[in-house]
């Protein structure tokens, strides 16, 4: 009796074991590389689509402590939409590339942080 009554709950708990679904795991929409502005040796960022199509909504650098100029910001504001393959190019004033540690975007995908 206990044997079975063993069993029963073994096999009921194996059904729940197996039902439990895996956290769903998102996968980045954009690339991101760095580089310096010629002119002013400041940041500049380019926000590639890897995605048939993808919205940019936000972008924070190092943790907001990297501004970006009201330019930018409103553009991004407004959203800016990219096809495959296209390249959104943003700004900081007041940091260098080799101050950059992380750049976060928001993107129809999700939130993304790319470490640099």
């Amino acid at each position: 009796m206990y044997g079975r009554a063993l069993a029963l709950m073994l096999a009921i708990s194996g059904l729940t074991a197996c039902s439990e679904e895996e956290p769903e795991v998102l996968a980045a929409d954009v690339e991101v590389s760095i580089r310096t502005n010629e002119y002013w040796g400041s940041l500049v960022f380019d926000i590639q689509s890897i995605s048939d199509s993808t919205t940019i909504s936000n972008v924070v650098v190092n943790r907001g402590n990297c501004s970006i100029p009201n330019g930018t910001q409103s553009e991004l504001n407004r959203t800016v939409t990219l096809k495959f393959g296209e390249t959104y190019t943003g700004y900081s004033n007041n940091c260098t590339v080799d101050k950059v540690k992380e750049i976060e975007v928001t993107s129809s995908a999700g939130t993304f942080v790319y470490s640099f």
